[in-house]
């Protein structure tokens, strides 16, 4: 098959183009410059496009291409590219298949507030969570939550702002004061929601449905993450439990739910019951974890695009361990905020079980990262802006 990616910068765009590289189809990207991903052995071409960040030109872009150049299908990778494409899926659809949501599902999982108004009219557990319009309200709704509490995007299409945590209402307003300060403009266009913060490790259920149907599932527990404190998987681990199957699948199909999706939970240590964080429409930063345990996702988007009915299956490798070890937010990043972790990861490096993002066979990528992060520790010392 011939394959069109988008977010040519993203590592899960890259764990893509070699697991559908090494199957044999034809896989381009686009993006607006040339990333780690566009030097795999297994990418095509890189088709260089106009950033999101210009949503029209980068739309027109694209239905132009793919007019002109025979794709089997297109596969949006990134949040903001799904929500974008998914308001033109009429016309992209004349020229080459899109297996995602309709705009409005695909609004509803990435607005946080939207999410949690379904998952109370559902009656889902979800961590209670205010919505404030400016610093003042923020300051003055959460006297009605109880500490600690997190500081988040209330919507990563839009804007996106790095998790804080607050421990009291003194973290709170310092958090807030920052966040006011260094990012202004994004706080102006969507001001972060506050939330109870929710104690228990990351939980992921992971599926593909065919048109509200779901075919194929995949589940993981979060082991590190990057920040420390909370934040992308560094480190995970393929599992299953029943408990899990149900609380994604009641959410997912009650969406009428087309194409990939991730939903996140918390397990809360108080009494073990899955809480909803988010709903993600789009690939997932752990994906390649999924890849290694035997659930082909990206596949299986070329098979339902090539008009093949799927048929169910939750059979998958259900203890593999995966480490993000050059991935940009991956191990290095971690033990370079946490030095004292250093023998937790080789240990888990040397299972057995084990496996990482480090391909031999494709080197380029990820000496590229490697440079990255060299980077990253250079400018940390020096002053410089971070990567």
């Amino acid at each position: 098959m011939n394959v069109l990616l988008t977010d040519g910068s993203h590592n899960n765009t890259l764990a893509i183009i070699r697991y559908l590289g090494r199957k044999g189809h034809v896989v381009d990207i686009l993006h607006h410059k040339r990333s780690a991903p566009a030097y795999s052995k297994y990418c095509n071409r890189l088709v260089t496009c106009p950033s999101l960040d210009n949503e029209t030109l980068y739309v027109e872009f694209i239905l132009s291409w793919v007019k002109e150049h025979h794709y089997d299908i297109l596969i949006p990778v990134g949040a903001n590219a799904v929500k974008i494409l998914s308001q033109h899926l009429r016309e992209l659809r004349e020229y080459v298949h899109v297996e995602i949501c309709d705009y409005e599902t695909i609004n509803m999982a990435l607005d946080k507030r939207l999410t949690f108004q379904y998952a109370e009219k559902n009656g889902i557990r979800h961590p209670k969570t205010l919505y404030p319009q400016n610093f003042d309200e923020a300051l003055s709704l959460s006297e009605s939550l109880s500490f600690p509490l997190i500081i988040k995007s209330s919507n990563e299409a839009i804007t996106k702002f790095p998790t804080i945590y607050a421990a009291d209402r003194g973290e709170l307003l310092r958090a807030l004061t920052e966040l006011q300060t260094a990012d202004a403009e994004n706080i102006q266009r969507c001001f972060p929601l506050i939330q109870e913060r929710v104690v228990g490790r990351g939980y992921g259920f992971f599926a593909i449905y065919q048109h509200g149907v779901c075919k194929k599932i995949f589940m993981h527990e979060r082991i590190r993450e990057y920040p420390a404190t909370g934040g992308s998987s560094t480190c995970a681990r393929s599992f299953y439990d029943p408990k899990l199957l149900e609380a994604g699948k009641r959410i997912l199909d009650g969406l009428h739910w087309h194409g990939q999706a991730m939903v996140e939970f918390k397990k809360d240590e108080k009494d073990g019951e899955y809480t909803l964080i988010e709903i993600n429409p789009k690939f997932w930063g752990s994906l390649e974890l999924c890849l290694s345990s035997g659930m082909d996702f990206p596949s299986f988007l070329c098979d339902m695009a090539a008009g093949r009915e799927l048929d169910f299956s939750d059979l998958y490798n259900r203890n593999r361990l995966f480490q993000w070890l050059a991935a940009p937010s991956g191990e290095l990043h971690r033990l370079f905020q946490r030095p004292s972790d250093v023998f937790r990861v080789v240990r888990d490096w040397l299972r057995f079980n084990s496996r990482s993002d480090l391909w031999i066979s494709d080197v380029k990528p990820t000496l590229l990262q490697m440079m990255y992060f060299l980077v990253f520790v250079k400018d940390h010392f020096t002053g410089g802006k971070k990567r």
